[in-house]
């Protein structure tokens, strides 16, 4: 009997190691490709030299930011917020640089058939 018990807890260990192999190199859902051919792409990059008046989009550090009112030289990341509190950007979703984005055509991914 104890003998077939330590059997078990080896096939057990040897599976479970195995598994945890092949699991550890799968792409999981959260993986930085897999997010961004869920994200919009970006909207041209904030420079703090552009004038952008309200109802403007740019992204920065991965989010698209969308001014309030006029705006010029506020860096949207540290000053966003409700528009009810004053802060000239309201922040976005996250998004993609454009050459990350993947096309919205699901079938646009694959090759025709041969």
């Amino acid at each position: 009997m104890k003998r077939t018990l330590s059997m078990l807890a080896l096939a057990g260990a040897g599976w479970l190691a195995c598994a945890g192999a092949s699991w550890a190199q799968a792409s999981p859902a959260g993986s930085a490709p897999r997010l961004a051919a869920r994200l919009a792409v970006c909207a041209a990059p904030w420079k703090a030299a552009t004038p952008y008046p309200a109802g403007s989009v740019a992204s920065h550090h991965g989010v698209n930011f969308t001014a309030v009112y006029w705006t010029q030289g506020n860096t949207p990341d540290a000053s966003s917020g409700a528009a009810e509190i004053g802060q000239p950007w309201t922040a976005g979703a996250r998004c993609a640089l454009p050459g990350k984005a993947k096309a919205a055509n699901p079938d646009a991914n694959f090759s025709p058939a041969r």
